[in-house]
């Protein structure tokens, strides 16, 4: 692993073309901001520079918090290639957020797959496993993110999806855990889950295809997941950008059966400062949705 050497405030990351920038040991989000202003501010008139993505819009992309804290696009054919080698113009790479970099062809062929069809609609390479796992009847990933392409598919549409919402309230919940009331919370209150050990279930649930997650946290942190008192996983919560508000939503692609438990562990060798406000669970059968334990009416919600 590299690490920086004493004294040095920025590091400065590059595979060929464009350029990533995090300020060693800073973590305050206001001075980040500051110092992405500045930077922006000092290049907005170099002929090398195209684009500069700032942390809100790698987030809303899915990069991880804490990827980098600024990103500098070179406009063609310029290039931010380091010079231990000769340097030599890159070709062949998308690694730039320039617009001609963005066009990448993509071919898809096989069952359920329309036949000489063109596809205009923006899309990500993140998209295409989601749109997999539909063709393939198989839940998307646990943490993928990506919209399903139903363009493209034949004979395949959007389910119409139902949900029911389970706030913090209706939850057991351990001896360790903190009730705190907020006005912007669905049901005035969440559980914080700071204290290690801490936890929260959800019992007798519907049937289910996937689960919403609605938290808070300060600090990036990790949940332990357990169905059935069974372990699935360590769910990843990333700190929330004070700019999109108090709370987010972590979509759990886990499909549940009638009458699981579910349950979320702070497993973590420190103290992880999430509050959980409710989870939602999504099925496209109506009659899974109404519950007898709890948990809001259902509401249609299209996919």
């Amino acid at each position: 692993t590299w690490v920086p050497s004493p004294g040095t405030d920025i590091a400065i990351v590059t595979v060929g073309l464009q350029v990533q920038l995090s300020y060693v040991g800073q973590f305050d989000p206001v001075v980040i901001h500051l110092k992405n202003q500045k930077i922006a501010e000092l290049l907005k008139n170099k002929v090398y520079v195209d684009q500069i993505m700032f942390p809100d819009e790698m987030a809303s992309r899915g990069l991880k918090p804490g990827f980098a804290d600024l990103i500098i696009s070179p406009k063609p054919p310029y290039h931010f290639h380091l010079p231990n080698t000769k340097l030599k113009v890159a070709r062949g790479q998308h690694d730039s957020l320039a617009e001609e970099a963005q066009h990448i062809a993509a071919f898809m062929w096989g069952k359920d797959i329309k036949k000489g069809f063109l596809c205009t609609d923006i899309i990500h390479n993140y998209d295409f496993t989601p749109t997999m796992a539909r063709l393939l009847g198989i839940n998307a990933p646990l943490d993928a993110t990506g919209k399903v392409l139903y363009t493209v598919f034949e004979d395949i549409s959007p389910s119409q999806d139902y949900t029911v919402q389970f706030d913090d309230e209706e939850a057991i919940a351990s001896e360790n855990t903190e009730k705190i009331w907020d006005e912007e919370a669905s049901g005035r209150t969440v559980t914080s889950l700071y204290n290690r050990s801490a936890w929260l279930e959800f019992d007798n649930l519907p049937a289910a295809e996937k689960i919403v997650v609605k938290y808070a946290a300060a600090d990036d942190g990790k949940l332990s997941l357990y169905v059935n008192n069974q372990f699935v996983r360590d769910i990843f919560f990333p700190a929330i950008d004070e700019g999109i508000g108090k709370y987010d939503y972590k979509r759990i692609n886990l499909a549940l059966n009638k009458g699981d438990t579910l349950r979320l562990v702070n497993e973590s060798s420190h103290d992880a400062g999430i509050w959980i406000d409710n989870i939602v669970l999504f099925t496209n059968d109506k009659n899974e949705a109404v519950t007898e334990n709890g948990g809001t009416d259902f509401l249609l919600n299209p996919q």
